[in-house]
């Protein structure tokens, strides 16, 4: 069985990838290979991924074309769509594939993830709906109607981390991920993540609460939080929040996580 990591940045997101790959090659070092995307020319990062052990950097062009009329999301950018790359012919080679955002940080291996028989994606922490459903309700409601959806009762995923076995990589899954696009982006929040959980949800995926695999910053602003044993995380993931930015507004504003956020701050830095 042929498996592999797969992870995607440009040159502002650098710095995150950084960390990431080298949390991997720290808290993981028989991991499968990593195939990364870079979208960028600095020879700085180009030397980075060439000095590492088990990481290709991809030489395929990207669709720059095909996404830069969609709607792009709280994020802004045409990158947020390269998830969308592991359903082309290249993959194909690969059983299981684990998606990372550059953003995470690897605590602890991860096989298992490679083990699902089943797409694997964690729920979100936010509050933000997947969809816009305030936008043109007459049009949305025309295409709910039409594809039996009902946008209220969607429990979106967190697209940081997923693991894409082969049987659901199809020609036919993309055909129909692209028709959701095509039809739903005008309304979607969150770009791709919003389309992704919109296709789990039509073909009846299940979507898991095991936040160790894809655990945000943002679960501390939850009640769960006290009720997770920290020490069981595998995957750290800043999203939305970063280290350098904002979390010293967290740290004001929830005392009871400041051990938690201060050591993520240290891993974050451990890696840099």
């Amino acid at each position: 069985m042929k498996n592999c990591i797969f992870l995607s940045f440009d040159d502002i997101f650098f710095k995150y990838a950084k960390v990431c790959l080298n949390s991997l090659k720290r808290n993981y070092p028989d991991h499968p290979m990593v195939l990364v995307y870079y979208e960028g020319s600095d020879s700085q990062v180009f030397s980075f991924i060439n000095d590492l052990e088990k990481v290709d950097l991809l030489d395929i062009a990207y669709p720059s074309e095909k996404f830069k009329n969609l709607n792009l999301g709280v994020i802004g950018s045409i990158m947020t769509y390269s998830r969308f790359l592991l359903w082309e012919e290249y993959f194909n080679r690969f059983d299981t594939i684990v998606y990372l955002d550059c953003d995470t940080v690897i605590l602890k291996p991860f096989p298992e993830l490679f083990k699902h028989n089943h797409l694997f994606a964690v729920s979100d922490f936010s509050n933000t709906k997947a969809f816009n459903t305030e936008l043109d309700t007459y049009d949305l409601k025309k295409l709910t109607l039409e594809d039996g959806i009902d946008l209220g009762q969607i429990n979106m995923i967190n697209a940081g981390v997923l693991a894409i076995p082969k049987s659901y990589r199809k020609k036919e899954h993309f055909s129909q991920i692209w028709s959701l696009t095509k039809r739903y982006n005008k309304y979607a929040n969150h770009s791709d993540q919003s389309i992704l959980t919109l296709w789990i949800l039509l073909n009846k995926m299940p979507i898991s609460n095991e936040c160790k695999y894809n655990f945000q910053i943002g679960f501390i602003t939850r009640s769960m939080f006290n009720e997770i044993n920290v020490k069981d995380i595998k995957i750290l993931h800043y999203a939305f929040w970063k280290p350098e930015k904002n979390i010293d507004f967290l740290k004001e504003k929830i005392l009871l996580a400041n051990k938690f956020i201060n050591n993520a701050i240290l891993e974050f830095e451990r890696f840099s």
